[in-house]
């Protein structure tokens, strides 16, 4: 809204941990805006969402208390940078991709590891309340695992993405996910 554009890089700054980074499409200036420094995020790897509360979100792949990513919260206004949630294996770690804002209002992401079996998990953060739910645990190699790079919705509302490993012959999957019902499925096993 203050025609800027923002985004992160995965390393550099002070600490090479990444940065949150402003642009001026204007005047052509690059300001770096807050420094990674480990405890409090590490890898940015992915585009920053804009909330309805005018925050931004994002996640990094390592760092935190447990070195598995954050989620944190970035105020443009006064450039602070929050950590909302420390990844825990358990329910899900090192988030590869962007968070993305349902049809439903409820943000959504990925983690590429974790969960019962490390096989990665689709969770939901509401940045109101701080609350983290995994939602559905890749559990089985049979239904894909490690899910990584692409997590988007559809025009129908459900969220497509794609696994690493897992599926019939171990090559990924391509799956869906409906953040209403919270039905997982998978749609294709690729092969060689």
């Amino acid at each position: 809204t203050d025609g800027k554009i923002y985004g992160t890089t995965t390393f550099g700054g002070t600490s090479g941990y990444g940065t949150i980074f402003q642009f001026d499409p204007v005047t052509n200036v690059f300001t770096k805006k807050f420094d990674f420094t480990g405890i409090n995020g590490n890898k940015p790897n992915a585009a920053l969402l804009k909330f309805s509360d005018g925050m931004f979100y994002g996640t990094t792949e390592s760092g935190g208390n447990n070195n598995l990513g954050i989620i944190f919260q970035y105020n443009p206004l006064t450039n602070i940078c929050t950590k909302k949630y420390d990844f825990v294996n358990a329910s899900g770690g090192v988030p590869k991709t962007s968070l993305m804002q349902a049809s439903n209002g409820n943000v959504y992401g990925i983690a590429s590891t974790g969960g019962s079996n490390n096989g990665g998990a689709i969770f939901q953060y509401d940045p109101i309340s701080n609350v983290y739910t995994m939602k559905f645990d890749f559990a089985s190699s049979v239904v894909g695992n490690t899910p990584e790079e692409i997590f988007t919705q559809g025009y129908d509302g459900k969220f497509y993405g794609t696994t690493f490993y897992g599926g019939s012959s171990n090559l990924g999957v391509l799956y869906q996910y409906d953040p209403n019902t919270n039905i997982y499925a998978k749609k294709i096993d690729f092969t060689s």
